[in-house]
Order: structure tokens, then C-alpha cells, then sequence
């Protein structure tokens, strides 16, 4: 029995109700745009304000993604500066951001739904390039999936789910 974790359940409702079925409508343009908010590429750090994100123009169109994913955590989850919060709320909201950037550049209904239809291409490629994310980050995205799986079949085979 599939079961899924608190995180893939928001960002598959988040694409939900933007109307996002499919990996090649991942990019930022179209999803700023229908989560009602601004996008700017500047030579700074990336990093958000209000309801704009400023993504570093330096980086590779991967990073570029994967930063726009991390600043969208903020955006829709945290408060405060980071510059005057207590370290250690600053190093959660930060760890927060990295896993939602995980989930939210490759959604596991996404992901999914890649293998099933490309299964004769390496899980890593194809994630690479269906996704557009760097080969690091698409390792980490594929272990992840797999630890969660693995967790589901672990739990199913202990009644848990």
C-alpha cells in the first residue's frame, strides 16, 4: 500500500491548485506567475523579500531552479529575518528549505510518473534531465525517494499504514 509523507502531500496539493501535472511545466516563469509572485535574477545571493524572490544570475539554469525551490519554502513557510532570529531557528527554517526544495524540484507524483514511463534510462538521468536539476542534486532526490519507499514497505509489512 503506497502512502505518502506530510511534505509530497503539500507540494502535490501546491501543483494541484496551480494546475501542474506534468515535469515540463516546472519552471520558474510559470510558477511564480500562478502563485502570485514576483521573480528577479540579480548578481547577489539568492534570496527572497515579501512576496519577491531574487535568484542569483550567476548560476547555472539548475541552480537557478533549485534556488528559486528554496526561496518558495520561505516565501509560503517562515517569518522573520534571519538576520535578528536566533541562530538555531535560522538553521531549522534553513534545513526546512532544503527539504521542501528536494520535494518541490522533483515532486514524488512526477517522479513517479518519469520512472514508469522511462524506465529504460538510468533513475539519476532521467531525473537529470526530465527535471532540471544538477546530477548532485538528482542523487540526493533519488535516495531520498528510495528511503521512502523502502520506509513504506516497512511499515506496510508491520501494519502501520
Amino acid at each position: 500500500m503506497k502512502s505518502s509523507t506530510h511534505l509530497e502531500d503539500r507540494v502535490h496539493d501546491l501543483y494541484n491548485s496551480i494546475d501542474i501535472t506534468q515535469a515540463r511545466q516546472l519552471d520558474i516563469e510559470t510558477i511564480s506567475s500562478r502563485m502570485g509572485f514576483s521573480c528577479d535574477f540579480i548578481p547577489y545571493d539568492s534570496m527572497r523579500m515579501n512576496q519577491m524572490i531574487f535568484i542569483d544570475e550567476r548560476l547555472t539554469p539548475q541552480e537557478q531552479w533549485q534556488s528559486f525551490a528554496h526561496e518558495v519554502a520561505h516565501i509560503r513557510y517562515h517569518i522573520g529575518n534571519q538576520l535578528v532570529l536566533p541562530v538555531s531557528f535560522s538553521t531549522w527554517q534553513e534545513w526546512r528549505a532544503n527539504s521542501f526544495m528536494l520535494e518541490f524540484c522533483v515532486p514524488r507524483f512526477l517522479l513517479e510518473k518519469c520512472i514508469k514511463e522511462q524506465s529504460d534510462i538510468h533513475p539519476i538521468e532521467m531525473i537529470v534531465k526530465n527535471f532540471n536539476v544538477t546530477h548532485e542534486f538528482a542523487l540526493q532526490r533519488f535516495r531520498r525517494y528510495q528511503m521512502n519507499v523502502y520506509q513504506e514497505a516497512i511499515d506496510c509489512g508491520s501494519g502501520r499504514t
